[in-house]
């Protein structure tokens, strides 16, 4: 089954109960979509496509939000299904997608709404207990546009914040990537380490009988395999010395760069500043 673009794409997640707070989560969803973009916010109903498997989108949408909001109403604690309260029940959807995000790390703000108040960890299941040690937002419909200017300042910066990591992780794998090629490239290379141990064994394997010959044939292969990584180990050494100045070269060059943009910015605004009455 194919999962929605959307939902693989999600920063944002909402998670809430039909039950009481589906016109909320609406609200809330609609705001978010207009500060951030269709593609950023997951919430149920909105986000999975007709046909979906919505087990499958839910759970690939709250494995890759960067920040999960709770919809907590007055209810939320007590509302019950076939075999007692939902929060009970290991395979309720919002205690799965509360469980999973706490359980990655992310961002997780419990959103108060219709007076709820913040259950205590005595109240909830042991998997949920560190939801109560979240700062809350009290979303208020007489206040609605403060409350939600509130959540959109943290939502910023918290999704800043993330991109920066995933950059920087992205970088730190490239990084990775690059050194193994580097070494994969190395060790396949003719004279190698890897490769020259197994040369050495097939050189004395091949000459049967005579031990001098086999001693004098293994003599001059490691030679002349020192001497070729000796000057590998010379020829790295001379590149990273010469290397040095350059680098300390090129960084006073970008000071000097950025110092002349500078300057020219400051003469140039100088310059077109607005002049009085008097033509000053």
């Amino acid at each position: 089954m194919t999962v929605s673009t959307p939902a693989a794409a999600s920063r944002i997640f909402i998670s809430y109960r039909r039950e009481e707070t589906a016109y909320p989560a609406g609200w809330l969803f609609g705001r978010l979509v207009e500060h951030f973009g269709q593609g950023q916010v997951f919430k149920d109903v909105d986000s999975i496509q007709l046909g979906d498997d919505f087990v499958e989108v839910i759970t690939t949408a709250v494995g890759k939000c960067d920040v999960l909001l709770a919809l907590i109403g007055s209810q939320w604690l007590t509302i019950t299904g076939e075999s007692g309260r939902c929060l009970d029940d290991p395979e309720d959807f919002v205690r799965l997608e509360i469980e999973a995000a706490l359980t990655r790390n992310v961002r997780v703000i419990p959103i108060l709404v219709s007076g709820a108040q913040m259950p205590h960890a005595a109240q909830l299941p042991p998997s949920l207990a560190k939801l109560v040690r979240r700062h809350a937002l009290e979303l208020s419909p007489s206040r609605f546009d403060f409350d939600i200017g509130q959540l959109l300042s943290v939502l910023d910066r918290s999704l800043a914040e993330r991109q920066a990591q995933r950059a920087d992780l992205d970088a730190s794998r490239h990084a990775a990537q690059v050194k193994l090629a580097s070494e994969s490239v190395v060790i396949a290379a003719p004279m190698s380490f890897a490769g020259s141990t197994a040369r050495v064994r097939n050189v004395v394997e091949r000459i049967h009988g005579n031990m001098a010959l086999k001693i004098s044939a293994v003599t001059g292969l490691v030679l002349v395999l020192l001497l070729w990584w000796a000057t590998i180990a010379c020829w790295y050494l001379i590149f990273g010395i010469l290397l040095v100045p350059y680098r300390l070269f090129r960084r006073g060059q970008r000071k000097r760069d950025v110092a002349m943009l500078r300057h020219r910015e400051m003469m140039a605004a100088m310059t077109t500043r607005p002049r009085d009455r008097n033509g000053r």
